[in-house]
């Protein structure tokens, strides 16, 4: 699956509840897959894959040159695609350092560290209350 003579990045990024483990493989011919799939066909919404995409497109001139493995755990469709989107970004950084000036006005490189919140006692969800009756 992966040439070991080939240079291998590997980076972890999480949002929400979920977590990435991104490789970038040097040599490679531009295909990414999620999971043992190609992205269009793991990431059904298409703002999904624009987003898995982002870091890629902007780094057009080294895009075509490294093959992308992603696996995404936990949380949702979403929570799975930005944190890939994070994790490829920081690894593309790593190899080109110069992309820090792109990403990093644009929030790729930053941490988004926002989770649902826990259920209380007594209330409907986290902050929904049962409705007050007087009489």
């Amino acid at each position: 699956m992966l040439n070991k003579s080939a240079k291998l990045i590997h980076k972890v990024a999480r949002r929400k509840s979920s977590v990435a483990k991104c490789w970038l493989t040097a040599n490679g011919s531009g295909q990414i897959s999620v999971n043992g799939l190609p992205v269009d066909k793991y990431f059904f919404c298409q703002h999904s894959v624009k987003a898995i995409c982002e870091p890629l497109d902007l780094a057009f001139t080294f895009a075509s040159r490294y093959n992308i493995i992603c696996r995404p755990s936990g949380g949702g469709f979403t929570g799975q695609a930005e944190s890939c989107r994070r994790a490829i970004a920081i690894a593309l950084t790593e190899l080109h350092p110069e992309l820090r000036s792109i990403f990093k006005p644009l929030g790729l490189l930053r941490s988004d560290t926002r989770k649902v919140e826990p259920k209380r006692y007594g209330h409907r969800k986290s902050r929904k209350k049962v409705q007050f009756s007087k009489r």
